[in-house]
């Protein structure tokens, strides 16, 4: 969590290392804290190598950074430590709104890091914010086009934080001297139920709220149950979201002839990408 770019790499090699360690050793009568090394990311390559078949194995590895810290050296480090998919807080695509809460980047710099994440073999999630200053549920919803239509954006998965006012911040000051309104729940659900519409099948939709404390909130939804309240709105309405999450089976027994290969084919700046899936004929 966090920048992950920010930290020192040598905490960052010390803390993947620690990592690989406790999973290699859990079950076993080995201690590897114990071995000596002199090269980090030698030795942190040696227990990826052991971790392929011990019994607690790790098959991901996700971190969290901002897109203007994307670079071509970035992209080795990130490699040579095993990461697999990365997090970049896009929060919004107006450079206007960017600019207004203090991002210090422009929408330009997310383009070039989903290009160089995605030629780079990563998995790529977004950060968005509905209900930023200087934005409004109209521009909030037609974001959602911009990001799977064209060949810039189209990440594999998504986190949604609408915005809240938390004191001690900047924001804070400015909410309470009168400058920024927050969305009442209701158009926050407007928002985020035509935003959930325009999300295709090739992306898994990972959060679609941050759980802050309600009593840290001074401003914006308190909703913090928001998954399934959309939940409830696609039965009561008539609709649905198409994302992984909200398609995949977790009841039921279902035999495997029921299935067929899905195929959907989308061009970015990379290239044509293909995402395939078994889905069930009728559900």
């Amino acid at each position: 969590g966090g920048t992950w770019s920010f930290y020192h790499p040598i905490y960052q090699e010390e803390f993947l290392i620690g990592c690989y360690q406790a999973c290699n050793d859990f079950g076993t009568a080995n201690d590897s804290r114990k071995e000596s090394y002199t090269d980090r990311l030698e030795y942190l390559l040696k227990l990826q190598d052991r971790n392929e078949s011990a019994v607690s194995r790790i098959i991901g590895l996700s971190i969290e950074t901002r897109p203007d810290y994307i670079t071509d050296f970035e992209i080795q480090r990130l490699r040579a430590l095993g990461v697999t998919k990365v997090e970049i807080g896009v929060q919004h695509l107006d450079d206007a709104v960017l600019k207004l809460t203090k991002r210090d980047m422009k929408v330009e710099r997310v383009r070039r890091a989903t290009e160089l994440l995605r030629n780079a073999g990563f998995k790529m999630v977004y950060h968005m914010m509905p209900n930023l200053p200087g934005s409004t549920p109209e521009r909030d919803i037609s974001m959602f086009d911009e990001l799977f239509s064209g060949e810039d954006f189209h990440p594999d998965m998504l986190k949604i934080y609408p915005c809240m006012v938390l004191e001690h911040s900047e924001l804070y000051d400015i909410w309470k001297a009168g400058g920024f309104t927050t969305y009442t729940d209701e158009q926050l659900i407007d928002v985020m139920r035509e935003e959930k519409k325009r999300i295709p099948a090739y992306v898994r939709v990972l959060r679609v709220y941050r759980d802050i404390p309600a009593s840290y909130i001074k401003a914006g939804s308190t909703v913090s149950n928001l998954r399934q309240v959309m939940d409830a709105d696609m039965k009561k309405n008539g609709w649905q979201c198409k994302c992984i999450r909200c398609r995949e089976i977790r009841e039921g027994e279902y035999a495997p002839d029921e299935f067929v290969l899905s195929n959907i084919t989308y061009r970015t700046k990379t290239g044509t990408e293909l995402f395939l899936s078994f889905e069930h004929k009728t559900k």
